[in-house]
């Protein structure tokens, strides 16, 4: 046997069969340790064709994959989290294995989720050891992959440990969507990893908390979860009673942040019984309640914090803005009057917020004289509060509304970026090609949106093929040095204009999958304003591609625009790999609205966790013509 996978996992249950089905073509045998999963991933790992052994009790990484090694029977053993997937350029990999002499391989590991801690996604690949040869000598001695190198390094005196290209890729749910808004809606994250608790002395009774705390802070902003889960877990064990609660309030965000709702849910509900009146933990169990669909007990729990501020007008803020923003959220559909009324009260509180604004405008009677009174549009102060206002009029496609709000607002009329911006942007959307082009040359480099505002000059002169300039629109995009775009701009020219046939090579995964996020933008720029040539030529090329999540990120762009079929073809294609929560969510308001009820019941049982129902969803979408 040459190659034995190991997946040592927790709570997994939305990701696992992916995580399987990545490496069935390459392994001898899957092993899976389950560390107590309160969900199904045992089930689910067993029906993929994983052997499954269950470790009961809290147990820590290390631990678990010692024992996935003393189970395996292949001659290399490969490591992988339970949220990942191997990359599509394994084909060569046992070939490699069978003739190679060095002791192990790092692999570069692509995290595709955006961290809410620092707000970046598709970083530069972290290298991690997870394949070497299988020896009974070897173990590991902490959390981390990598210390297993310590025993190799022990056993041989000096090790070759070298780097293979073979990626391994953590996806999120969506590209262009948070699964469960929790990175919109989340509560401020300075309060998620308190300073507090690295810094009180009286506070920290033994001086191992501070440390595991750290520690669990630095895994969070490397957006290794189950890592910082491990040491605020580690933290919460040695913390007295009146500590644990600071530190649960640190653990519940990240466990729903990997995704562990049912043992969020359990320590939630444990921590209440103590505490009943902690308003962070009510938000948290609202929540929950809020995703299962029990709409009825979610508000009770949002309601107990609104009134708690009514007693005492002490409650956090942005904990007030969300529980008025869940609860208008609830009301949304059947008492419009009072959802308005705690949407009112949380824009009070976050008056920046996407979710809260694009949900009032859905409440609002849109007039331009009602939204300047309302969000008070002509005062200086707020201009970014305008410009979330006019994306989100743009996305619910209300063009005349906002041409009636650009000739009466002042703060754009003496911002000239701004308002070429829009004016390009609109006169595109009226097929006033000539017009638009003529307002987008004129914006400076120096605009936030200038990269949006070239490629709108590019498919401006696409839609009126013929002009040479559709060549130096592209040549300036050159000029700015973006790789990705003028060689996708290049393809596209050579596909449009001459019908080539073009094939695609990448140098590494992370160029490939980079490139497939540009092609994602230009799909939504294309579908935007129906450029249904282009939208054939993307959808071509990205049939080419093997990278994981396509048909994912395809079904949720062709929801968002309401292309139904072509939706509906590729979200279906998704949930045939295995369970996927928010796919099966989409699937279900898709077969609603096409009359396919006995398919809504199908897909409305496939997950405990409904996320959200259509018109909250379509609430949470990002659009690529407002992304710095």
């Amino acid at each position: 046997m040459l190659l034995s996978v190991c997946i040592v996992t927790r709570d997994k249950a939305a990701s696992i069969s992916r995580t399987i089905r990545s490496v069935k073509k390459i392994a001898d045998e899957v092993i899976l340790v389950d560390m107590d999963s309160l969900d199904e991933t045992r089930t689910i790992a067993r029906e993929a064709g994983a052997r499954v052994f269950h470790l009961k009790g809290r147990i820590n990484l290390d631990k678990g994959r010692n024992m996935a090694r003393e189970k395996v029977k292949g001659r290399w053993v490969l490591f992988l989290d339970g949220d990942e997937e191997l990359g599509e350029d394994y084909r060569q990999l046992r070939a490699i294995l069978r003739n190679s002499d060095v002791d192990g391989f790092y692999l570069p590991v692509i995290d595709l989720k955006r961290n809410p801690y620092t707000g970046k996604s598709l970083q530069l690949p972290r290298l991690s050891f997870r394949l070497y040869q299988n020896k009974e000598a070897y173990f590991y001695s902490n959390n981390r992959h990598e210390s297993i190198t310590n025993s190799i390094l022990a056993l041989n005196g000096e090790a070759s440990l070298k780097i293979l290209h073979l990626p391994i890729v953590r996806r999120a749910a969506s590209l262009l969507f948070s699964e469960n808004l929790l990175l919109d809606l989340r509560l401020d994250r300075e309060r998620s990893l308190p300073d507090r608790l690295l810094t009180d002395r009286e506070f920290l009774i033994d001086r191992e908390i501070p440390t595991a705390v750290r520690r669990a802070r630095e895994e969070a902003v490397e957006a290794n979860y189950e890592l910082a889960i491990v040491r605020l877990e580690e933290a919460y064990e040695l913390a007295e009673d009146k500590d644990k609660t600071v530190i649960l309030e640190s653990l519940i965000p990240l466990l729903l942040e990997d995704r562990q709702y049912l043992r969020a849910e359990r320590m939630i509900r444990n921590i209440l019984a103590e505490h009943p009146d902690n308003l962070v933990f009510k938000f948290w169990e609202g929540y929950l309640e809020f995703l299962k669909g029990n709409q009825e007990q979610a508000l009770d729990c949002f309601q107990k914090i609104i009134l708690a501020d009514l007693r005492n007008n002490k409650t956090e803020r942005r904990l007030l803005a969300q529980a008025c923003l869940f609860s208008g959220l609830i009301l949304f559909s059947r008492r419009e009057k009072e959802a308005r009324l705690y949407l009112e009260r949380a824009f009070d509180c976050d008056r920046e917020n996407r979710i809260i604004i694009r949900a009032l405008l859905e409440l609002i009677e849109l007039t331009s004289d009602n939204l300047f009174i309302f969000f008070q549009l002509d005062k200086p102060e707020n201009r970014t509060l305008l410009l979330l206002v006019l994306e989100a009029l743009f996305l619910k496609k209300e063009y005349h509304l906002i041409e009636e709000i650009l000739e009466r607002q002042k703060i754009i009329q003496e911002n000239e970026n701004i308002l070429l911006y829009w004016q390009g942007l609109l006169s595109l959307k009226q097929n006033q090609y000539d017009f638009s082009i003529k307002k987008l040359r004129k914006i400076r480099p120096d605009f936030i949106y200038y990269r949006q505002a070239l490629h709108l000059q590019w498919l401006a002169n696409l839609l009126i093929p013929g002009k040479a300039e559709s060549r130096s629109v592209a040549n300036q995009l050159k000029l700015l040095g973006d790789y990705m775009d003028w060689h996708l701009l290049n393809y596209i020219k050579r596909i449009y204009f001459y019908g080539e046939r073009i094939l695609i090579n990448f140098d590494n995964a992370v160029t490939g999958l980079r490139f497939f996020i540009r092609l994602l933008y230009f799909l939504d720029l294309f579908i935007e304003f129906a450029f249904q040539e282009g939208i054939s030529i993307l959808l071509e090329i990205i049939k080419g591609l093997r990278l994981p999540g396509k048909d994912s990120n395809l079904g949720i762009l062709f929801y968002f625009h309401d292309c139904r079929e072509e939706a509906l073809n590729h979200l279906q294609n998704v949930i045939k790999e295995g369970p996927a929560w928010l796919e099966a969510n989409l699937l279900v308001e898709l077969c609603r609205k096409m009359g396919k009820y006995a398919e809504e019941r199908e897909w409305r049982e496939k997950s405990e966790y409904l996320i959200l129902p259509e018109e909250i969803t379509l609430l949470g979408r990002n659009s690529f013509l407002f992304v710095e």
